[in-house]
């Protein structure tokens, strides 16, 4: 039995979950992930930095009037300077910014070498006044003085974070239990907030074929499956051997389904130098892991790609209002029955949710499972226009403003789906993959002529590689591609019935 927020269950007892205590960070739909505490320290240097000098600037006993930014390019090198080697001397990795001890003489002689180079540049290019040499004095200690008491005050803040269980990294285990203790011991020490919130044992189970081949599977994939579906997770590690390749590789297979961090420890522990090893951000602290895959959109840009949501799907609901009420009125004279329809389809980490679709079929005629067909005789007239021009998705921009979907990804199917009779999982190994990010109204795919009918497998297929490259390539550069070339051609196109 371990402390410290989780428990590991004794190898006697026969179960394949173990969870963590609860904590005050029950409090919290989710705990804060450990990497936004880094963006935090970053935004709080800024503003010190900035604070200082507004400060210095309108009160610096000399004559003639000084503001922040006369001197711009100077201003712009000792900040350039002073970000690059609190870089470089890893003054933004977690465990530096923890140990204000350890830190502290970094930082004042990054800023005392920063502030000499800027000074000196100023006054071989006399780009100051000598009066303002004394205000740089000012700022010099000043800014010292600050960044010093805002690093010791968020070192205190995360220490005190980590200790209520607001700040936290949830790691669960899947493979050799034994492995699994090890590793979980290890990180019991661990000082960043990194908790083993749940161990699966891999117990391997054999089955044998018609054909007398053997297949092995792991038990306890179902139950990680089952226990990801109601619980936060940022790392998923896996226990085994590095001898064991033909676990690993199924593993690996079957979790890079997930949009997760993926890791191996290999049994043996790396030991980390407090000078010389640190983890990258959003990584584990603490211990050297070996990399299988990385969650598909970062901190940022799951930031980034919320806001967009929002402000351009409020902007379009605005914009195709007038279509929307245009389509709702023209269903209601068309066809007798509710001028929405609501169907089942596959989301975000294979949950179902219920995706809008202005209905485009007679009343009698929907949820039926069967994919729609050129000159579909279940669609009413109307409907006929309304596809032609994709105007039937247009309810779907609530279900990005709910959090259901996203502005852009690869596109959402019903569970029944099916190409050349079989079923879009089974006719495609990846597909599981393509759920790392949430679904999306319009997608890469469907901008390359990849949607309609699924008639043959290579049409599923195609599919999925263009999703699956959307995914691994992921940008909001490439969102924006996708929505403006979505306006000429995503809207149309021989698949558009």
């Amino acid at each position: 039995m371990l402390k410290d927020g989780y428990n590991v269950l004794p190898d006697n007892v026969n179960t394949k979950i173990a969870l963590s205590n609860t904590t005050i960070a029950s409090l919290f739909r989710t705990p804060v992930y450990c990497a936004y505490f880094v963006y935090l320290v970053i935004a709080c240097d800024i503003i010190a930095i900035l604070a200082t000098a507004c400060g210095i600037g309108s009160t610096a006993p000399v004559d003639g009037p000084y503001m922040p930014g006369r001197n711009v390019f100077q201003e712009c090198l000792f900040i350039m300077i002073l970000f690059i080697l609190f870089e470089r001397n890893h003054l933004y990795k977690i465990e530096r910014i923890e140990n204000f001890q350890k830190s502290k003489a970094s930082i004042s002689g990054i800023w005392i070498f920063s502030s000499l180079v800027a000074a000196m540049f100023a006054f071989l290019t006399r780009m100051r006044p000598p009066h303002e040499f004394l205000i740089y004095a000012y700022f010099f200690v000043a800014g010292l003085l600050g960044v010093l008491g805002e690093r010791f005050l968020l070192s205190r803040l995360f220490q005190r974070c980590v200790e209520k269980g607001v700040v936290a990294h949830r790691v669960v285990t899947i493979g050799s239990t034994a492995l699994a203790h090890k590793f979980a011991n290890h990180i019991k020490e661990n000082r960043f907030g990194v908790k083993v919130a749940a161990i699966f044992d891999d117990a391997w189970m054999e089955t044998h074929t018609e054909s007398g081949a053997t297949l092995s599977h792991g038990a306890g994939l179902d139950a990680l499956a089952q226990y990801y579906k109601s619980n936060h997770i940022d790392t998923i590690v896996i226990t085994l051997p590095m001898d064991d390749s033909e676990r690993l590789r199924y593993l690996i297979q079957q979790l890079s389904a997930h949009p997760v961090n993926i890791r191996i420890f290999p049994g043996a522990l790396v030991p980390c130098s407090e000078a010389g090893c640190y983890a990258l951000i959003g990584d584990i602290p603490g211990v050297q892991l070996i990399t299988v895959a990385n969650r598909p959109i970062g901190n940022w840009g799951i930031f980034a790609k919320f806001l967009m949501d929002r402000i351009v799907g409020a902007f379009a609901l605005v914009l195709f209002g007038p279509v929307m009420l245009g389509c709702a009125i023209g269903i209601k004279l068309s066809s007798p029955g509710p001028i929405l329809f609501r169907q089942k389809r596959i989301g975000y980490r294979n949950e179902l949710f219920e995706v809008y679709k202005f209905r485009s079929m007679h009343v009698n005629c929907c949820n039926t499972g069967k994919l729609t067909e050129r000159g579909d005789p279940r669609v009413f007239r109307f409907g006929q226009i309304m596809r032609s021009l994709s105007l039937d998705e247009l309810p779907q921009i609530f279900n990005v403003l709910k959090g259901d979907m996203s502005l852009v990804g690869p596109r959402p199917h019903m569970p029944e789906a099916r190409a050349a009779g079989q079923l879009y999982c089974d006719a495609v190994t990846e597909y599981a993959s393509r759920h790392r990010v949430k679904p999306g109204i319009t997608g890469w795919a469907q901008i390359n002529g990849w949607r309609g009918p699924t008639e043959a497998i290579e049409q599923i297929k195609n599919r999925v590689a263009f999703d699956l490259y959307y995914i691994n390539n992921w940008s909001l550069g490439f969102d924006l591609l996708i929505l403006v070339k979505t306006v000429f051609v995503g809207f149309f196109g021989k698949n558009s019935f």
